[in-house]
Parts: C-alpha cells; structure tokens; sequence
C-alpha cells in the first residue's frame, strides 16, 4: 500500500495534510476536518511524521487546563488519552487518502495509561508512535485499520499506550447502512442526572449517568449539546460517552469519586442510537478490575473491561 499525505473531498477538493517528512511541530494544530472536528479547542494533533512504510509519529498538545478532561498533575486523564487515540486514527487514515467525506466507525478500543508527572506550568506536548498493524484496501481504497500507539512526552517519559480498530464507509455506502436503524421512534427520554460530585465533577453537564435503576445499573445521560462527546451533530451515541459511561460507574461502585481507570479494553460490538434507552451494568471483578455492559432492551451494545490502581 502507498501511505501519503493528501486526502480527497466529496467534491474533489484536496487537502494536503502536514508532510510526512517534515520535523513534528507543536504550534499549531493540524485542520480540524482532519479529526472530525468542529472546534479548534478539542483538536490535539499537532502534526504528523513518517518513521517508516506504516509506522508514524503523530505530535499532540493537551491544555492545562480543560472544562471535562480533568486529570491531575501525576497522571494523564485517560479520557483526554483515548480521544487523542481516536483522533490520531482518523488523522492517520486520512494521510493515508481515505476522503475526508468518509464516515468512521471504532468498534475496539484499549488503552493501558503509566502513572507520569506533568508540568502544571505549561501544555503537555506529546508524541504517539503509532503502527498501523494491518489495513485492508477495497476497490482502491483503504476500508479498514488497525493502529497500535505508544505515548511519551517530548522527554521521553513514556505515558502508555493503546490500540483501535477502524472501519471507512463512503457516504453513500454508510447512509445505507444507518438508513433502516434510524427509522424508529425514539424511547430516550433523559434521566435526573447524578451529584456530579460523585462520578468525580463539578459541572453537571459532565455528568453521563442517571439515578440508578437497581444496585449496579444506571441509565446513560445523552446530551447532544455537550461539547466535547457531540462537538458536531452525529447520529448516534459516541464510543466517548460510553467509556466515561463506564469510569463515572467505576468511580460510583468503588466510591472513590477521584478515581481514574488506568487501563480498559472496550468492544463497542453495536451502535448504541439516539433514540435507544440504554443503562450500564458494571460488574466489579476485585479491587483493580470491573466489567461494564451497556444494553438496550436486553441487547448487549458494549462491553468495556475496565482496571485501575
């Protein structure tokens, strides 16, 4: 396969992406359409490198403050680690030419996070060193990804590391496929939220669980204005608001609302739809290790395993 830097729009524009022989830069961030994004302020790619035929650095920086991706100075906010993830998948695929109208869908995610001191004095830049293991090409195109990353700061302190999974659907392909299950009136109606105080926030926007439903179950929160999980519209409940889904249950099952997951593995099997009325089930393994399930009238959607320190 040829990896190269330019992706194609539906209309036949070209955007040429940061070259990939270029030194990584933190100054600015890479454009927003390159990660599926809306807002400036939630992209964190930088800039992008070729090392290798399919191996890849991608430059990052992390605020230092942020209104939901909290974390401390000690340790990375794993949520802020896994939307990096995803957001150097997507940015990857399309250096590598997938069209930048193409829809993306993330059906396994993992992601292990070493404990690490952060500067609290300035933003953290950060290096993925990311692999694409395998890559499956249809008609021409790139269909399917599979990418591994390792993260470090720009000293070399390693901070963990993560894989996913992507799939690639041209637009017409994808509104075929997302035409039928979206037809259905919608059972949502949305829960009283949680005392942000007790899933580990203090904005009560940021709240993703509803008052419980039995010991272990709680139904999600589905806020299409909130500004990071619906940053544009979508169609459906991201992969992102399921994984807090799961560390805001973490934290309500161990009663340590300033706990955050150091490890998970995520196999989001279906999309979880707007007008679902789905609830998570979380299972504590011991201590260090639960299983979430997330599920809409009985059908399992998600399954997330999940450990911490």
């Amino acid at each position: 396969m040829e990896w190269h830097s330019t992706a194609v729009g539906a209309t036949g524009e070209r955007y040429e992406g940061p070259p990939l022989e270029d030194p990584l830069r933190f100054d600015a961030t890479i454009s927003r359409h390159m990660v599926h994004r809306a807002s400036l302020a939630e992209v964190f790619p930088t800039g992008m490198t070729r090392i290798q035929e399919a191996r890849f650095l991608i430059a990052a920086q992390w605020p230092r403050r942020h209104f939901f991706y909290t974390g401390t100075e000690r340790s990375p906010d794993s949520a802020l680690m896994a939307e990096t993830l995803r957001q150097a998948v997507i940015l990857l695929a399309h250096g590598c030419g997938v069209p930048l109208d193409h829809k993306f869908l993330m059906p396994r995610m993992s992601l292990q996070v070493v404990p690490a001191l952060l500067d609290p004095l300035r933003p953290a830049e950060v290096i993925l060193e990311t692999t694409a293991d395998a890559a499956t090409v249809r008609s021409g195109n790139l269909a399917e990804l599979d990418v591994t990353a390792r993260f470090r700061l720009t000293d070399g302190t390693v901070l963990g590391e993560g894989g996913a999974a992507a799939r690639m659907l041209d637009a017409a392909t994808y509104r075929r496929f997302r035409a039928a299950r979206m037809q259905h009136e919608s059972l949502y109606r949305t829960p009283r939220r949680l005392d942000p105080a007790a899933v580990g926030h203090q904005d009560p926007r940021n709240v993703v669980l509803g008052v419980g439903r039995g010991a272990g179950v709680w139904p999600l929160v589905v806020d299409t204005a909130h500004p990071a999980f619906f940053d544009h519209p979508l169609d459906h409940v991201p992969g992102m608001l399921l994984l807090e889904a799961v560390r805001q249950a973490v934290r309500l099952g161990t009663g340590r609302p300033g706990l955050d997951v150091t490890a998970f593995t995520a196999d989001f099997g279906r999309i979880v739809e707007l007008w679902h009325d789905p609830e998570l089930e979380l299972t504590l393994l011991s201590d260090t290790e639960a299983v979430a399930v997330i599920s809409h009238a009985g059908q399992q959607l998600a399954k997330v395993r999940a450990g911490w320190a």
